[in-house]
């Protein structure tokens, strides 16, 4: 008897046993078999085949309820195509133009770094290391700006949210 104990993920998989002789694992050299088990649940058994056999199994459950929307994104919970565009379209129809000055304030408030060296300097795409620590680290306000000349002066919006990604100076996407 061989055991052998595994830990896998829910999901979807496949079990596929082979025999080299081609005579399963029953015939030619005593009586065999296999049984493939979560708990006390049989996934797969056998004993003859040919050269292999293959059994799909599936553990744990695999069903996925969908979340439940409320507040902000409400309006388009459950709708798709033109239906979901003109829902999204609803919803922020009525937004405050801030300007591209105004990710200056997002940028010290929302791009902090609170995640890998949890030191509170600015995320910064070009420089942020997130299995180490970064060659560069930025102050939020004290280290902005808008002209640098040399790489790690500091740090500036375009390193957050590219114009070009909007179209540059083209409204609204500046906005």
């Amino acid at each position: 008897t061989v055991e052998k104990s595994m830990c896998l993920a829910d999901g979807d998989y496949q079990f596929t046993i082979q025999d080299e002789y081609g005579d399963g694992i029953c015939c030619g050299s005593g009586a065999g078999s296999y049984t493939l088990m979560e708990g006390a649940k049989t996934l797969a058994s056998g004993a003859e085949f040919a050269k292999s056999e293959t059994t799909d199994f599936t553990l744990g459950d695999t069903t996925t309820t969908p979340p439940v929307v409320d507040g902000y994104y409400q309006a388009a919970s459950g709708k798709t195509g033109y239906a979901l565009k003109t829902a999204l379209f609803n919803i922020i129809n009525n937004h405050s133009s801030r300007g591209y000055s105004a990710i200056w304030t997002l940028v010290k408030d929302a791009d902090l770094d609170n995640y890998y060296e949890k030191d509170g300097s600015i995320l910064d795409m070009y420089s942020e290391k997130p299995a180490g620590n970064d060659a560069v680290s930025f102050t939020k306000v004290t280290d902005q700006c808008g002209q640098y000349s040399q790489e790690g002066d500091c740090y500036n919006r375009e390193h957050s949210f590219p114009k070009s990604w909007f179209g540059g100076k083209v409204e609204p996407m500046n906005s």
